[in-house]
């Protein structure tokens, strides 16, 4: 009887923790998922955007090929013109699909920012943690989303359609910039690794000194007791 009850209470505590994980998985994708519409757009405008870059070379060469052997002012001013427009739809893309990264950050720390000032709230008076660490996580998350880094992971598909669009300018053109674009690579897998420790290095020296502050302020109630 004994060992039957512990075994059925030992399952009981097991389950509820499971079920607990999953619960939290499965609000961390809805919360995931309930920003579709903000990436769906931001993939648009970042299509239209990267579209747009090609009108500098489509520019010249209908410079090249019409101007030059027409001799027309009236087509360059035209064709000027058309690439100015151009530019602006570029820049406008650019600009709403930063507003949207930025409106979907602000979003993210609305919904996560009650849980986090709740995780910081347990963990204030226990020793050897940091709470502060947690909004520091959550500001880097943000900080992510509206940063650089997410506006080139949309950019990124977009590379092997400029390599062909210059294959099929000339062959050469194309192989240069795979040349260039591996030395930028390497470039930047050489910087990367030579600041990784300086970076963990600093990460450490700014946890322990939030650890240390942690402790004081901890203690700072009881010390104006002794006093």
């Amino acid at each position: 009887m004994n060992t039957s009850t512990t075994s059925t209470l030992s399952r009981s505590d097991i389950r509820p923790a499971n079920g607990g994980s999953k619960t939290g998985a499965g609000a961390n994708c809805a919360r995931c998922w309930s920003f579709r519409r903000e990436f769906v757009m931001v993939g648009c405008l970042s299509m239209l955007a990267n579209v747009l870059m090609l009108a500098p070379t489509l520019y010249m060469l209908q410079v090249y090929d019409r101007v030059m052997s027409s001799h027309s002012e009236l087509t360059l001013l035209a064709v000027s013109l058309l690439t100015m427009g151009l530019f602006a739809v570029m820049g406008l893309a650019e600009w709403l699909r930063s507003r949207m990264l930025v409106t979907a950050g602000v979003r993210l720390d609305n919904q996560l920012g009650s849980r986090v000032f709740a995780s910081f709230a347990a963990h204030l008076n226990q020793a050897d943690t940091n709470p502060g660490r947690a909004f520091s996580d959550l500001i880097t998350v943000r900080q992510f989303i509206t940063g650089n880094g997410t506006l080139a992971l949309f950019d990124l598909p977009w590379a092997p359609i400029y390599l062909a669009v210059l294959f099929l300018l000339h062959p050469m053109l194309g192989w240069l910039s795979i040349v260039f674009a591996l030395i930028q690579g390497l470039w930047w897998l050489l910087g990367h690794r030579g600041s990784i420790k300086p970076s963990e290095e600093a990460n450490q020296a700014q946890t322990d000194t939030n650890l240390y502050l942690q402790s004081k302020l901890r203690n700072s109630k009881w010390s104006r007791l002794w006093a």
